[in-house]
Formats: structure tokens, sequence, C-alpha cells
């Protein structure tokens, strides 16, 4: 009855001694419990069953293997230049990792000059995959280890990026509780309208125009998204 009346319930398979599996369960994942040596280890992957149930299961629409979820992430891009020649990225990052890794993948797409590239805690490898796309493999001094909460930041500045193109696109590798954004401008180098467009795949779903906040030196504008779309992306563009 009790069963009944529950919308969603999940049976996770347990060994408890050393046994021959049955045929009907040998396509299942069980957690064995058979020895005190990897009772923490299966203790993890028993929580790791559940960690995206209830928040994100029904929120993505394809499944994720990677190795964390990011619980906030806020970049900060200061521009200037009188042909915003120069932009300096911040990117600060709070995650809790759900595998045991020492190292983060992140693509990146740029069209300028990258330079004095800088992670916190670790080190970042650069591997150039075309003219102006990058695989960046983010290495930490210290493993993650599941269900430790892990902050860091990641700076790079770009040269001559947005002195043609005035757009910026930012896409979610990984899912995200929390996305915040700001582009900062010099008062001089000020755009007058700065668009936000949510793109699905390769679908515009919606759009939004951000309105700056301006003090004497400089103009912000502010973007807060949360549970942003898994493997989408936002395009932001300005005049």
């Amino acid at each position: 009855m009790r069963l009944r009346q529950k919308r969603h319930f999940v049976i996770v398979p347990v060994l408890l001694e050393n046994c021959r599996v049955p045929l009907f369960l040998k396509d299942y994942l069980y957690i064995p419990f058979t020895s005190n040596r990897i009772y923490q280890e299966s203790l993890g992957r028993l929580c790791d069953s559940f960690i995206f149930r209830e928040e994100f299961l029904s929120r993505y629409r394809s499944a994720y293997s990677g190795a964390f979820i990011v619980d906030r992430v806020s970049i900060r891009v200061n521009i200037e230049g009188g042909e915003q020649e120069l932009a300096t990225f911040r990117e600060d990052y709070a995650i809790t990792p759900i595998k045991v890794t020492d190292q983060i993948s992140k693509q990146f797409a740029h069209d300028g000059e990258i330079e004095e590239v800088f992670l916190s805690s670790g080190r970042v490898v650069r591997t150039t995959i075309g003219k102006s796309t990058e695989s960046w493999l983010l290495k930490f001094n210290e493993g993650l280890r599941p269900r430790e909460s892990r902050s860091f930041f990641l700076t790079y500045r770009l040269r001559h990026e947005f002195q043609v193109a005035k757009r910026w696109f930012y896409s979610f590798d990984s899912p995200t509780r929390l996305f915040e954004f700001d582009f900062i401008f010099a008062r001089d180098c000020a755009p007058s309208v700065l668009k936000v467009k949510f793109m699905q795949t390769q679908t515009p779903t919606c759009e939004r125009v951000l309105k700056g906040k301006a003090t004497r030196k400089e103009v912000v504008y502010h973007f807060t998204q949360p549970f942003p779309s898994y493997k989408d992306w936002f395009e932001f563009t300005w005049g």
C-alpha cells in the first residue's frame, strides 16, 4: 500500500556476501558490501545513484556521466579600451564531485589572443584543437573526492576578442544549480543594449534585454539563471 501511494521509488540491489548473482539481476547495478575494505567506496556509489533523482533528473534531456555537479558558477568579464580590445575573465566555481578525479575538462572557443591563464588551486593544460577552439584540462593539486565541496577560480585575458564580433557564448558541460554572469564595461566603450538569448541545441527559445547599472567609471550588466539546461547554452550580444 505504501509503495502504491509513492509517485517514485528506487530499488538498489545490495550484495551482503559473496554469492552467485541470479541471472535476472546481472544487468543491474548492485552495491557490494562484502568487506570493510570497500565499504566507503560502495557507500559512495550508493549515494551517487540517488544524487540526481529529485533535483536534476526531471530537468535534463540526456544522462550525465561526468565527475561533478556545479553548485554555482559566477563569471565576471571586464571589457575596456575604445574598441573593446581587452577582456579580463574571472570564473568562480563551487562544485560537488560525484566521482574521484584530479582534473576537469573545459571546451573553449575564442577569436582573440589568450593571455595569463591561471587556476587558483592547480594548473591549466591547453590543447589546441583548431584555430579558435581549444580543450582545457584543469589539473588540481589535490584530487577531488565525492561529496566534498570544492571552490576555485579560473582567470584569463583575451585581446581583440570583441573588436569585431560583439558576442559571447557560454555552454553548460555539467549540471548546474546557479549561473551568474556580469559584463562590466568601461564607460567609454559601454554598449547601449545587451541581449541574452537562450539556445536549446541550435534553436533560440527565449531572449532577454539586460539593463546596465552605471557608475562613474563603468556599466555593469548582470544576468542570473537557476538550473540552466545541461548541454544547452546562452548567447550574449551587444551593439
